[in-house]
């Protein structure tokens, strides 16, 4: 628009807004000075072209948007944030997995707890749950080896545990009448019937061991013939690995030459019991042996393949140093390899 026309509008708009102010009956209003209105507007023109923003200065300005909560940039955006990478060195804890509660697992029943036969008594556990699965009311904990004790080869957990949490788990059992040491061996398993355990790989039963006493009589008894009683040298548990080698006189892994058994896992996976360094060894079967049982068994130093073997077999053995004894297979994990006796070793009279 011109300069001319724009003093024209502006003129008859002053003209217009002085008519308007005028008094009707006051003629003799003095007229608006147009010189100082035209002066107006050539000022108000010039500073509003010194204050035009150039053509060329508006190609090159950059827009920024201001955040909002609905900005999302996309792919081609030049902005740029920071992810927090993902760990990728961290080992996967499994969904199943147990481990003896704190302070202990057995809270009731410690192992080699003796017993009258036929005496009714609770075993409790406490298990902590250390995988990353929820324990529901749908898992249990079942029978896996060894006597059930009379307890149900089944029960539901009695309430539901999370990851990093504990639990109580309680079963009525009975003690054999028969005199002798005893195992229960038992696992949990989730909704699947998928069974875990304790142990560095998760497939190792927890169990509850117990001893029966001989029941007492009142009936007298013919004075016996004055024998001497054998002592006890060495009894306990050990645990072992293809490779290992016992000491029954000690219960002691690796000694050396005064090892008397090695456990070994063959090409075509056959789980072996060896007897060496003079050793012997012999199935005797699922009863307690006693002394002269195995002092008087007939024995070989030959290995011996156990795969198959029910929990709860007997063997009987001498050792390198002809002191006889028994163990008892308690556990073996096909899995991990993992070989579990019960040992006794006597002291020749």
């Amino acid at each position: 628009m011109s300069r001319s026309v724009l003093r024209s509008i502006f003129l008859v708009m002053v003209l217009v807004a002085a008519g308007c102010s005028l008094p009707a009956l006051n003629p003799t209003l003095p007229s608006p000075d147009l010189t100082l209105a035209y002066e107006t507007l050539d000022a108000a023109l010039t500073a509003a072209a010194a204050t035009t923003i150039p053509t060329s200065s508006l190609t090159t300005a950059t827009l920024t948007p201001n955040p909002s909560p609905f900005y999302s940039p996309s792919p081609s955006s030049t902005a740029t944030a920071e992810a927090t990478p993902l760990a990728t060195d961290s080992p996967a804890v499994p969904c199943n997995r147990a481990a003896p509660g704190t302070p202990t697992i057995d809270i009731t029943i410690p192992d080699d707890t003796t017993l009258q036969p036929g005496q009714v008594f609770s075993k409790t556990w406490r298990l902590r749950n250390v995988g990353n699965c929820t324990w529901t009311r749908d898992y249990s904990v079942v029978w896996f080896s060894g006597d059930p004790l009379s307890a149900p080869r089944s029960i539901h957990l009695p309430e539901e545990v999370k990851p990093g949490g504990s639990v109580d788990i309680t079963l009525d059992m009975v003690a054999p009448q028969r005199a002798g040491t005893y195992y229960s061996n038992w696992k949990l398993s989730d909704a699947q019937g998928n069974l875990f355990g304790i142990g560095p790989t998760g497939g190792s039963p927890f169990w509850a061991k117990i001893l029966v006493l001989p029941t007492n009589t009142s009936t007298p008894q013919p004075s016996p013939t004055p024998t001497s009683t054998p002592e006890v040298r060495v009894t306990g548990l050990a645990n072992l690995t293809p490779g290992d080698t016992l000491d029954l006189d000690s219960n002691q892994l690796r000694q050396g030459e005064d090892d008397d058994l090695a456990y070994n896992l063959s090409a075509d996976n056959k789980h072996m019991l060896v007897p060496i360094h003079g050793a012997s060894l012999g199935v005797f079967g699922f009863n307690l042996p006693d002394y002269h049982a195995c002092l008087d068994a007939s024995l070989v130093n030959e290995s011996l393949v156990i795969n198959g073997m029910a929990v709860g077999t007997y063997f009987c053995y001498h050792t390198g140093q002809g002191l006889p004894g028994w163990a008892r297979l308690v556990f073996l994990n096909y899995q991990d390899k993992a070989l579990t006796l019960e040992i006794l070793t006597w002291v020749a009279p």
